[in-house]
């Protein structure tokens, strides 16, 4: 008879079992030589699979996210039986219990017993036992508490990454031992020291490891978290060694971002995983090989791809937001400066398509969304980006909203000179928009860089003198303010230009070539940015926002007025149907930068006054493994950031890259639904500027110089180039592009051959800020790279 085990009732799930059913044997003629019996499933059970979980026979990303962090039973209590067999009717056993007890028109399989316990073998009963095996084993992964169990898993080598539509094949899983490491305190990376014990020996623990098409991840074995992915770079390795002292055998896996220890338990396992981590190296596709890959960059040169250009923000803020709406797994965002209530069509009846509207529909709809905007220093940037975050973060009713805010202020590890300056969309990692569009207040634009936006009134019939009766004499009025407001600004405006003779004088008197003379500059530059901060000081802080000084570390200690983030002036229908710039987007840094980002729809300067500053730039789309490769970058960022920010929240997951052999999953197939003209087919390559700081590289990688380098010398008849700024110094201890000296090389070259060349350069007249102390700051180094000091580029080509 069958007897229930004491926990039978139990509320708790069951960690890491190697059965769900303890069998014991009470008889006294027992022949284990015939067969042998497992549990099997229950016949009742019905497993419903969501359409969020599973696509094209495979499971989707989403069921990573759902599996992750739970027992291999979630949410089902956990039975343990124990169940007593008797022996009867000779050699044959009758199991009594009715979980194990087949039934007249269903038997359960028997497992088949070793071979060398049976007796009067022949290939007719090996035939029907590998039957009863087949059909055991399939019933057991249709299961889903024997599924997810963990013998399953050991005994299959699969997890919950085995089977995931956009993700490869796994060449390998299984279980090794990791060697555990330190968290270093500063940058919180679990990569740094190795954890050793008092007795002097390494502490390791078992981790499931997974080999994928470009990367390496491990697991916790007795639940699916996913603890970190290893990408194959161009400095991926793996070794192999004997330690004799233990007598076991170590793997080591490093990249250009961590390193980890593992441990194997015989030569022969060993053996076997070095041979698919070869398999792995040799088709790293393009991400290693003998050869760097063009310009040192991180990614190869991508053949045949789709890609299509935006000139100004509205062509490229309608595609984005239309794209945003076909997301079915992933979006990834990173910004300079990202501003919520962002308009992304113009002009709209309602705000459907206001950003953070669109990523809460984007989110309602299972798709998960992760955000990195860079955090800025309050008193020198007025981004806001707290503001963004907790913005955003009020539309996650599901939990599918993520935001990381990098980097933190630490004292030993505050970055002031650098800024996370990308701009990019991926959606499903197969449609990157890439740029220099921040989705920020100012940026949208289009070809007619209108200076006005007053709505309906942008239109006026003006009259003559002889038409106009006493009560519009107003306009007299308006008109004698307008001509102090221009005089005014062409006041501030002459302040500026004169201050800019006296850089120009102090820039000729400048000779950077000696020690002494560069350490007077360098604590000239830094008295100018001690103005710059004490200057900014003197201005009130963001009104909303209440934050002491050393608080930038963490988000938690930040806060900010959330009654006030309503928007104390609520857009009008008015405002809606007939102005494009809407509150703070009818923008102008040059009069006054922005405030109050939790007052969206108030103005931040009088438009009726002063003229908006127009905004151009450009951006493009690129389709398949182009896009991979920007996903690629943005899942390596979000990583380490997690790392550092997020290590013990699991609700910050990390990332995986996607496959890049799956031609139909590259396939973008619905490019007319957010583009109104063909993408054009190209030949692609990613290039960025990242180091230690901005994504854990222990190498910085300089591939945008390097391609601005290659096309500089490689300009036949002339080089146009239209930027915000232009600094490039020969020998700064401080700027150190060599752009500078490219162009001086190419210039030499055509002189020197008396050929035809030219070189067109267009910046802003002023940088863009309200402050004189930022603009002489930038202004001074932008006269030194171009006209001004010994090391400008005229002075250098005119000793030539």
């Amino acid at each position: 008879m069958a007897r229930r085990h004491k926990l039978l009732n139990t509320k708790i799930l069951a960690g890491h079992t190697l059965g769900l059913v303890e069998v014991a044997f009470h008889t006294t003629r027992l022949n284990r030589a015939n067969m042998e019996q497992l549990p099997f499933p229950d016949e009742n059970f019905h497993e419903d699979i969501e359409e969020q979980f599973l696509r094209n026979n495979k499971f989707t990303l989403e069921h990573i996210h759902h599996c992750n962090g739970r027992a291999f039973v979630p949410k089902v209590p956990v039975h343990i039986i124990s169940i007593t067999i008797e022996n009867s009717h000779g050699d044959f056993r009758q199991l009594l219990d009715p979980y194990l007890n087949p039934d007249e028109d269903d038997r359960y399989p028997w497992f088949p017993g070793k071979i060398g316990q049976k007796t009067l073998v022949n290939q007719k009963m090996l035939d029907e036992d590998c039957n009863h095996l087949t059909a055991y084993l399939n019933k057991v992964v249709t299961h889903p508490k024997f599924r997810t169990h963990p013998a399953t898993r050991t005994f299959f080598n699969v997890s919950c990454l085995s089977f995931v539509d956009g993700l490869s094949t796994s060449r390998k899983e299984g279980s090794l031992l990791k060697q555990s490491h330190y968290y270093n305190r500063s940058r919180r990376t679990p990569f740094d020291q190795p954890l050793i014990t008092k007795l002097g020996k390494h502490n390791y623990e078992e981790r499931w490891l997974v080999i994928k098409d470009t990367y390496v991840v491990y697991m916790q074995p007795d639940t699916y978290e996913i603890l970190f992915p290893i990408l194959v770079d161009r400095k991926f390795e793996v070794t192999h060694s004997r330690h004799h002292i233990d007598n076991y055998y170590r793997i080591k896996i490093k990249n250009i971002q961590c390193k980890i220890v593992l441990k194997c338990r015989t030569s022969l396992e060993c053996e076997e995983w070095m041979q698919n981590f070869k398999m792995l190296i040799e088709q790293p596709y393009g991400f290693i090989g003998r050869h760097a890959n063009r310009f040192n960059s991180y990614a190869p040169i991508r053949e045949n791809q789709r890609a299509h250009w935006f000139i100004n923000g509205k062509s490229y803020m309608k595609a984005v937001a239309r794209a945003l709406l076909t997301a079915k797994e992933e979006v990834f965002i990173t910004d300079w400066w990202l501003s919520p209530e962002i308009l992304m069509i113009r002009p709209t009846e309602d705000e459907t398509y206001r950003l953070d509207n669109l990523l809460a529909t984007v989110a309602a709809k299972g798709v998960r969304v992760y955000v990195m905007v860079f955090k800025e220093l309050k008193r020198v940037l007025p981004l806001s980006s707290l503001y963004t975050k907790k913005k955003l973060m009020s539309k996650n009713k599901n939990g599918f909203i993520k935001v990381l805010r990098h980097p933190d202020h630490h004292n030993k590890n505050r970055v002031i000179m650098w800024s996370h300056h990308e701009k990019m969309v991926v959606i499903d990692q197969k449609i990157a928009f890439v740029g220099g569009i921040d989705l920020c207040y100012g940026r949208w634009d289009d070809e007619y860089m209108r200076l006005v936006d007053l709505g309906n009134e942008n239109i006026t019939r003006l009259y003559l003198p002889s038409e106009l009766n006493p009560t519009q004499q107003i306009t007299r009025q308006m008109a004698d303010r307008l001509h102090t407001l221009v005089m005014t600004r062409s006041d501030r405006m002459k302040t500026a230009l004169h201050s800019l003779s006296q850089i120009n004088e102090d820039t000729e008197s400048l000779d950077l070539t000696s020690t002494n003379e560069t350490q007077i500059y360098s604590k000239s530059w830094t008295t100018k940015l001690d103005q710059l901060t004490s200057a900014s000081k003197t201005k009130p802080d963001i009104i909303f926002i209440t934050e002491s000084q050393d608080s930038d570390d963490s988000d938690s200690d930040e806060s900010f007025d959330e009654q006030q983030s309503v928007a104390s002036i609520m857009i009008s229908d008015n405002d809606r149907r007939h102005r494009l710039f809407i509150g703070k987007d009818y923008a102008n840094d040059y009069e006054k930068g922005f405030e109050k980002a939790v007052a969206p729809y108030e103005d931040n300067i009088d438009r009726k006054h002063v003229p908006r500053m127009p905004w151009h730039d450009e951006a493009l789309v690129v389709f398949g493994q182009g896009a991979r490769d920007v996903a690629r970058h943005f899942i390596q960022r979000w990583n380490i950031h997690k790392c550092e920010k997020n290590l013990n929240d699991d609700s910050y997951s990390f990332l995986l890259p996607k496959s890049y052999s799956d031609i139909e999953d590259l396939t973008v197939d619905n490019w007319r639904e957010f583009l109104d003209d063909e993408p054009f087919c190209v030949d692609t390559q990613c290039v960025r500027s990242t180091s230690l700081w901005s994504s854990g590289i222990k190498s910085t990688e300089k591939s945008i110089q390097n391609a601005y380098i290659q096309m500089i010398g490689a300009a036949k008849h002339y080089i146009y180039i239209e930027n915000q700024f232009f600094i490039t110094i020969v020998g700064d201890r401080l700027v150190k592009n060599e752009l500078a000296k490219a162009l001086f090389m190419r210039i030499k070259q055509a002189h020197e051959s008396k050929e035809k060349f030219r070189i067109y350069v267009v910046i802003p007249l002023f940088p863009g800020f309200d402050s004189l102390n930022a603009l002489h700051a930038v202004l001074f180094f932008i006269m030194r790279s171009i006209t001004k000091g010994g090391n400008s580029l005229f002075c250098r080509l005119e000793k030539e």
